[in-house]
């Protein structure tokens, strides 16, 4: 993942043609691409993620189907104590922090 701090995530029905847009469009390129559900894009120093929608078995039972459209990641130095912290502060947790087969967490 690039070296940035704040990663906005923006969610798509289809990945590759968000990709084409955002790149003819914008001028980013991509960085990286897992298979049709995800790809990491370049606007110089800056990125942008595009995923695939959250499925709804993932959403909380109290939030409409549509409610996740996008999300931002952050980069933390401490994952484990990084959610902790949240938690307590009453953060509304609907997704569990998860390590994905490329290295991200």
């Amino acid at each position: 993942m690039p070296d940035c701090a704040v990663i906005p995530v923006l969610a798509h029905p289809d990945v590759g043609e968000a990709i084409t847009w955002l790149c003819a469009t914008f001028g980013v390129t991509v960085r990286l691409r897992i298979c049709d559900h995800r790809a990491q894009l370049l606007f110089g120093p800056a990125a942008v993620v595009v995923a695939r929608g959250l499925p709804p078995k993932t959403l909380v039972a109290d939030l409409p189907t549509h409610a996740l459209t996008h999300w931002i990641m952050l980069r933390v130095p401490d994952l484990p104590l990084h959610y902790a912290h949240a938690v307590s502060r009453g953060a509304r947790i609907i997704q569990l922090p998860q390590t994905f087969p490329y290295g991200e967490k």
